[in-house]
């Protein structure tokens, strides 16, 4: 079933929510870089494919209804410099990935990443800032094709 644009743009602020989230949690207490590397590349793909599945539905959208996917997204960044809630998550968030950056950059890099995650439902930016995605990403940036 196609999603509608109201519904894609509530999933991916889910997974972004989600992402960070569970980023926040990976972090605490600072352990070794070593010790979540795997468990987080794991949790990245898969956050990045949910949202290339999503990215499936909003490219076969029209003008209108992909901004209004963006603007759902939008909307979550601009939560998190006005809901209490949204910019505690988000300051534990940085608060947490920031030791990273002097002991791991690398990792510091991909933890950093989250914060552009929802780039991966939308296949021009993506393509524009990863110009390497259609290769590793190619199968699931086809549209979606609603079967019945």
């Amino acid at each position: 079933m196609q999603l509608t644009a109201e519904q894609a743009g509530a999933q991916i602020v889910n997974i972004y929510q989600k992402a960070i989230k569970q980023t926040t949690e990976l972090v605490k207490n600072q352990p070794d870089a070593e010790i979540i590397q795997t468990q987080f590349d794991d949790l990245l793909h898969s956050w990045q494919t949910e949202l290339l599945t999503i990215g499936q539905h909003v490219m076969g959208m029209t003008e209108r209804e992909k901004q209004q996917v963006g603007s759902a997204v939008n909307k979550e960044h601009v939560n998190m410099q006005y809901d209490k809630q949204a910019k505690q998550q988000f300051t534990a968030y940085s608060q947490g990935i920031f030791p990273y950056h002097q002991t791991n950059p690398e990792l510091y890099q991909k933890l950093k990443s989250i914060n552009i995650i929802t780039q991966f439902a939308f296949f021009d930016l993506l393509k524009k800032q990863n110009p390497g995605a259609e290769e590793k990403w190619g199968d699931l940036m086809t549209p979606y094709v609603c079967s019945n």
